[in-house]
């Protein structure tokens, strides 16, 4: 059975378009997570171990946070992974202790998503022409350490 996870550190557009094409990656939705008096950008998703393991998961996601690394409001991205499952969250704070380079990334809790509107949910998947999607968005599918379950395109999504 699935495991919810929500992931931080980045644009959630592009977080959610690689998220999609991902194996072990379903049902993707875009919101924030509020913490204290401020809000930060989340992509939830129902994640299965047996597709894509823990540490393979974690991998991607560091290497997500590197290719923001520059964003002009990295600030305004926390990096963290959230689980639903407190084992979980004890074994990947274990992986990450063996990797100096995610001392940043914070592991905790799933919480209450505060979904985004509708019409921003999947934008690269329905919106491909946008300049966004187009200039920012579309070039993540060149990066090869994205295990796909199939190519990046654009679709109507149901």
């Amino acid at each position: 059975m699935p495991a919810k996870i929500a992931l931080s550190g980045t644009c959630y557009w592009c977080l959610q378009a690689v998220l999609d094409h991902m194996k072990g990656i379903s049902n993707t939705r875009i919101g924030w997570y509020q913490h204290e008096s401020d809000k930060f950008e989340v992509v939830t998703a129902d994640w299965d171990p047996l597709q894509l393991p823990l540490a393979e998961l974690l991998r991607v996601h560091l290497c997500m946070f590197c290719q923001g690394s520059a964003h002009a409001l990295r600030s305004r991205y926390p990096h963290g992974i959230y689980f639903d499952n407190p084992g979980t969250i004890a074994e990947a704070r274990g992986v990450l202790e063996q990797n100096p380079q995610a001392s940043h990334l914070h592991v905790a809790a799933t919480r209450e998503l505060i979904a985004a509107d509708e019409r921003y949910q999947h934008l690269f998947l329905r919106y491909p022409g946008l300049p966004f999607c187009r200039r920012i968005v579309a070039p993540l599918q060149q990066l090869r350490w994205i295990p796909i379950k199939n190519k990046f395109h654009s679709r109507t999504h149901e």
